[in-house]
């Protein structure tokens, strides 16, 4: 199972339903509440109750369909430039733009039209946009979220995916298996469409460190014995001494 280091952003929404509220105090220290424990609050101690969404981004690679965090907020991605990203009439350059895996803005996850991956989504048909799926964290996180006052960094689970660089497909297709690539994408749960969230963790005890070492050793084997079963080890075979 990979992981990766994902960070956590709330950008403020006119939604009616926002996942969250961020409370501005008269101090100005912010705190957030979920929509789903209260109603907005209309307390007189609060001076403002603005509604946010969350938004889980990192550095996956953008593709066309992807949506993005970029200095004008969050965009979609409808062609891929040289050194950018085309959002529309908007271009922006790729050291500014970092790719949404998941949020809490509903008009995210609903299709409207586009094709998505999963039942009733036909992928490697004419997607128009087939990098437009986006999961979103449990309820459970965003309770956690609000009690702590902000979260700024997870660990989010990815697993390991084989497409087809020709066709776009993520299943066994009729292509020729050199388009085949094997690549990694979020972990998603298809029953809620949720992400598997881990808190960042950047101390380890003995034991830990252990296991670590010993996944680190069998990976090195592994691409050890990979390596040895290519080309660039063929003059080696039949040698069972070197001086």
């Amino acid at each position: 199972m990979e992981t990766k280091r994902t960070n956590v952003i709330a950008l403020l929404t006119d939604d009616p339903k926002p996942a969250l509220y961020r409370h501005t105090t008269e101090s100005g220290v912010g705190a957030f509440q979920s929509y789903e424990l209260t109603d907005k609050p209309t307390t007189n101690m609060y001076f403002e109750a603005e509604g946010c969404h969350l938004y889980f981004i990192n550095d996956d690679e953008i593709k066309v369909g992807s949506f993005i965090k970029c200095p004008y907020g969050i965009r979609q991605v409808t062609v891929i430039l040289a050194n950018g990203f085309l959002c529309g009439n908007d271009n922006f350059g790729k050291s500014s733009c970092s790719k949404v895996v998941a949020t809490t803005d509903k008009k995210l996850l609903t299709c409207n039209g586009i094709k998505r991956y999963g039942a009733g989504c036909s992928y490697n048909n004419n997607c128009k946009y087939p990098e437009c799926l986006i999961a979103q964290p449990s309820q459970a996180f965003i309770e956690k979220y609000c009690k702590v006052d902000g979260i700024k960094e997870v660990v989010i689970d990815y697993q390991p995916i084989t497409i087809c660089t020709n066709c776009t497909s993520i299943s066994v297709c009729s292509c020729n298996f050199k388009y085949y690539k094997n690549t990694h994408r979020v972990k998603v749960d298809t029953t809620y469409n949720t992400i598997t969230i881990h808190p960042v963790k950047n101390s380890y005890n003995i034991e830990e460190t252990k296991a670590l070492q010993l996944e680190a050793f069998e990976q090195g084997r592994k691409l050890t014995q990979d390596n040895w079963e290519t080309e660039d080890f063929k003059d080696f075979e039949g040698l069972t001494h070197i001086n």
